[in-house]
């Protein structure tokens, strides 16, 4: 749930608003990857929550879901897990994406995983300081330890320990997430003139903000 909009359009609202963003971001990246011919993973949590994730997919008619639980005690140990499943399954490379950023274009995930082709790994970096997206071909579980996440600094620090490792890194275009009132009334706007459907679009259009 985006629990920094609750006070603004109400938590029953907000839950809706999140299941829109996790609908089109696993819509998304299951037509990329039928493309690519590539697997997908859902990484969830709690446990418990498996059989709402499985329904939602059918609901979705997606073929390529992959639902693993979610392990480690911060993001950074999520990540790094997330990463190391899928580079298993494919040594070529792996990418890992957020699901708060209902705008972001295919095009652009697809330029992640062309550059994996020249490049040891991939990076997005968001607006808020942080990144939306990240892929490697040999992970390095240092860029994800003693991480102060969610500030401001993780995008530069993480640069910075990929400049020092000496990984050929490639930088895709600054996004935003969608965590403001601002930042909503913002993705509200640009999904109108969007071209494509899509649940948040459909959702946001009825939504009434101040």
């Amino acid at each position: 749930m985006k629990t920094r909009l609750i006070p603004a359009i109400g938590a029953e609202s907000a839950c809706a608003l999140y299941e829109c963003f996790l609908k089109d971001s696993i819509t998304q990246v299951n037509r990329i990857a039928a493309h690519h011919e590539s697997s997908v993973y859902l990484m969830i949590t709690p446990e418990s929550s498996k059989s709402y994730f499985e329904t939602l997919c059918a609901g979705l008619q997606v073929n390529r879901m992959n639902i693993q639980f979610q392990h480690g005690v911060d993001l950074g140990q999520r990540m790094c897990r997330a990463l190391k499943v899928a580079i298993q399954a494919n040594p070529a490379g792996a990418v890992v994406v957020g699901t708060d950023h209902p705008t972001l274009a295919d095009d652009v995930i697809e330029e992640a995983l062309y550059a994996l082709s020249d490049y040891d790994s991939v990076i997005g970096p968001a607006e808020d300081g942080g990144y939306y997206l990240f892929g490697t071909k040999n992970l390095l579980t240092d860029l994800f330890e003693n991480m102060n996440w969610s500030t401001p600094e993780v995008f530069a620090e993480t640069r910075s320990r990929l400049l020092n490792a000496g990984v050929k890194f490639y930088t895709l275009r600054t996004w935003y997430d969608v965590d403001t009132v601002v930042e909503l009334k913002r993705a509200q706007e640009q999904l109108k003139s969007d071209k494509f459907s899509s649940f948040s679009k459909r959702f946001l259009n009825d939504l009434k903000l101040d």
